[in-house]
């Protein structure tokens, strides 16, 4: 049993150093460690609000509120300007959008507009979204 426990620690301080790699420049100082194996979360990196593809995601959004609340779904958006909250952060392209899974790993990457409904089947394809289709509320 105990040497079971030293392999979750190893385990988790690998996957944590994987996650410190994988994740982009941007994001240095963005903690997603906080959310690991507890959301999947969508970042989003446009120039300002009115980006066309940001708009068309967060009105998706709106309208998909259950389906959100099923798959865990967090969104944060960076912008041009910096500021997100209490998160700042630079980006150089017009739209990109990433989508983070439970275990930290980039299960998606774009530099173009993906729909709500194509993120929701990639999640829904993933076992770990399987076990909890079991759940749903909607």
């Amino acid at each position: 049993m105990n040497l079971r426990k030293h392999e979750n620690i190893f385990s988790g301080i690998l996957l944590l150093s994987f996650m410190a790699i994988m994740i982009p420049k941007d994001l240095q100082g963005f903690e997603l460690s906080r959310y690991l194996w507890k959301n999947r979360i969508i970042l989003t990196f446009a120039d300002d609000e009115d980006h066309p593809d940001l708009k068309k995601l967060k009105v998706e959004m709106k309208e998909n509120n259950c389906e959100i609340l099923n798959r865990d779904l967090l969104h944060f958006h960076f912008s041009k300007e910096g500021k997100t909250g209490k998160i700042t952060t630079k980006n150089d392209q017009s739209f990109r959008i990433l989508l983070i899974g439970k275990d930290g790993g980039i299960k998606h990457e774009s530099n173009r507009s993906v729909s709500l409904i194509q993120l929701f089947e990639l999640i829904d394809s993933m076992p770990m979204r399987q076990d909890e289709m079991q759940h749903d509320r909607c």
